[in-house]
């Protein structure tokens, strides 16, 4: 008996931790993939650029820009490279996590480009440093919806730039 409830535990983690498993065709399953695969997103119509500064929280859409008065600097979310987060209206094991890439540039030349994971309850993961700068996101809106919404996500991240 006590062999049988073994078996069985086996089994239901082996199916629980399969079922999780992102496969990409051609690689076998558990082996990461070479570039990940960027969302489907619809960019924001084009916008003035809102004005804020160094150390101040600020959201951004998708394909939008920031300027950061304090040292000619300007944010930009350039794209989702992916969102595993837990779907809206679903309860979830793991809450997932999102990663996106920014661009910061000074007076109109590019400075780095980043990538921040967004990952809730971990503000560590969030944080990259660019040229003399620190990037932080600490927002990301919307979760991602269930598997049958076929409509692009307009997404907005909250971020905040210092210099340590």
């Amino acid at each position: 008996m006590m062999y049988q409830r073994l078996l069985v535990s086996i089994v239901l983690m082996t199916v629980l931790v399969l079922g999780c498993a992102q496969v990409s065709p051609g690689k076998a399953p558990g082996e990461p993939t070479a570039e990940p695969v960027p969302i489907e997103t619809v960019p924001t119509d084009p916008a003035p650029i809102e004005q804020t500064q160094l150390g101040t929280s600020v959201q951004v859409a998708l394909a939008q820009e920031v300027a950061i008065a304090d040292d000619s600097l300007t944010l930009r979310f350039d794209q989702v490279l992916q969102d595993s987060r837990c779907p809206e209206g679903t309860t979830c094991v793991w809450q997932g996590r999102a990663e996106l890439q920014v661009s910061l540039l000074q007076a109109g030349q590019l400075l780095g480009k980043a990538q921040l994971i967004y990952q809730p309850g971990n503000g560590q993961l969030g944080v990259q440093r660019i040229d003399g700068y620190q990037v932080k996101i600490t927002g990301l809106t919307p979760r991602p919806g269930l598997a049958t919404d076929d409509e692009p996500v307009e997404y907005t991240a909250t971020f905040i730039v210092t210099q340590p």
